[in-house]
């Protein structure tokens, strides 16, 4: 939907935009991939990806576009096209882009200029200026919290909400005096290192860690040993594993709504591999035969 109440001058976003996007380009990574979304014999797959990735753009959300860069960057890793003449192809397109890009990039509509505003391109000043407003939010956060990390390494804060607390941030009547204090009182870090070590303490962030170690060591052996197949949906899980680790350590993350991804994504591969595929082991992952039985079927009494 679109934000309500706006000032004149203020950005419209769409809030709904780029979750749809995201997931169609998931639906054609994990069915296609990239080397079948831009096959030769298939041109509507190409036209409607990229018609995708620029709708995307419309949401006006930065973060959007730095989730799907990455997510595109591991699959394509992992279907091993740097290897082949897909790179050298994609290096033109990415010239090509990046020069129009940098051309035309303040002609776009205000909520695509604030989409790629992290980029090193042209954009309307107050654009600009409102995107580094939310950059300079969160960096004020940021310095707040990090003095306050040795107090919960040994026991973490937890979940725990004050609602009157609460109620002062709201209303602008809290006691650090930031502008982003009812986002702390929440629990709201926008920083999936800091939403994980300052709830949890260093046990549970070290036992997170250890998830997505162990996630990765899994989703890989599914990938390497599992069904022929299953290639491509195998791909696409450890791509998106990758994605969403670098994008939750380095860009924004919340381990209360992000952890049901990183489980998720390990939940579904295993279920569909059979398990843990290990070397040697590449058994096909198929559903179970029926049995067959010979003679009459028992009667109940």
């Amino acid at each position: 939907m679109a934000e309500s109440g706006m000032q004149p001058g203020a950005i419209e976003r769409f809030g709904g935009i780029p979750p749809t996007c995201f997931a169609v380009v998931c639906y054609f990574l994990v069915r296609w991939g990239i080397r079948g979304i831009f096959s030769l014999g298939h041109p509507w797959r190409a036209i409607l990806f990229v018609g995708t990735l620029l709708f995307s753009l419309l949401g006006g959300f930065r973060s959007a576009e730095i989730m799907i860069g990455l997510l595109l960057v591991c699959q394509f890793c992992a279907e091993g096209l740097w290897r082949t003449r897909f790179l050298a192809l994609l290096l033109g397109c990415g010239l090509v882009a990046g020069v129009m890009l940098a051309e035309f990039s303040d002609h776009l509509p205000r909520a695509a200029q604030r989409a790629v505003s992290f980029l090193p391109v042209k954009v309307d000043p107050g654009v600009r200026a409102d995107a580094e407003g939310t950059v300079e939010w969160r960096l004020e956060m940021w310095r707040f919290l990090w003095p306050q990390i040795p107090k919960y390494l040994l026991l973490g804060k937890g979940y725990r909400i004050d609602p009157d607390e609460l109620y002062l941030a709201m209303i602008g009547g809290g006691t650090s005096g930031l502008a982003s204090e009812e986002s702390l009182v929440a629990g709201d870090y926008h920083s999936g290192p800091l939403s994980t070590i300052i709830p949890l303490g260093l046990l549970g962030a070290a036992a997170f860690l250890w998830l997505l170690g162990a996630g990765i060591k899994a989703l890989y052996r599914n990938y390497r040993y599992g069904d022929p197949a299953l290639r491509l949906v195998n791909t696409f899980f450890l791509a998106f594993f990758i994605a969403q680790m670098i994008f939750y350590l380095g860009v924004f993350g919340a381990f209360n709504s992000q952890l049901c991804l990183f489980t998720g994504i390990l939940g579904m591969s295993v279920s569909i591999n059979g398990g843990v595929r290990k070397p040697g082991k590449a058994m096909p992952a198929r559903a179970a035969q029926p049995v067959a039985i010979e003679g009459p079927l028992p009667v109940q009494a």
